[in-house]
């Protein structure tokens, strides 16, 4: 099975071009300036960056000369990023006829930012390709924790 697609410099472009074009639209760049403000954008956009820290890289190490409502578009890089990503993803499990490979109920450990964790597969997440909710030990209520199928890691049971 081929790896899950992740961002690379395509997808980046891709993002970089509707958010340039977004530009030309509001009269901020001239249109025949759209490609080298893509190319720009995606060198300098970062996977979180948000539209005022995106004007402040783009002045300091592309020299433009941003506004405030061109950070408010600036800001949509990476929404747009997103969605370049999952198209691939969704795209990807489809062609490939990705299913779940653990069952709802299968105890898990997965990493989290504080640590392994771990917690109990309760569904596949609907909203998302290959995905499934994890109920954490020791939560209460309804949060959930949305992980990769090929990020749980079955936890070995006793004998």
């Amino acid at each position: 099975m081929t790896e899950r697609p992740k961002v690379n410099d395509d997808m980046r472009l891709a993002a970089a071009v509707l958010i340039a074009e977004q530009l030309v639209q509001a009269g901020h760049v001239e249109a025949s300036e759209l490609e080298q403000h893509a190319a720009d954008l995606a060198q300098y956009g970062r996977d979180s960056s948000d539209g005022y820290e995106l004007a402040k890289d783009l002045e300091n190490r592309a020299y433009w000369d941003c506004n405030l409502d061109m950070a408010t578009i600036l800001d949509g890089y990476s929404s747009a990023l997103r969605s370049e990503v999952e198209n691939a993803q969704k795209t990807w499990a489809g062609e490939n006829n990705i299913q779940p490979p653990l069952l709802i109920g299968t105890r898990v450990s997965i990493r989290g930012f504080d640590g392994e964790l771990q917690g109990t597969i309760d569904g596949v997440y609907a909203h998302g390709p290959a995905k499934f909710t994890v109920k954490l030990d020791g939560e209460t209520g309804s949060c959930r924790r949305i992980i990769n199928f090929e990020d749980a890691k079955v936890l070995e049971t006793a004998p």
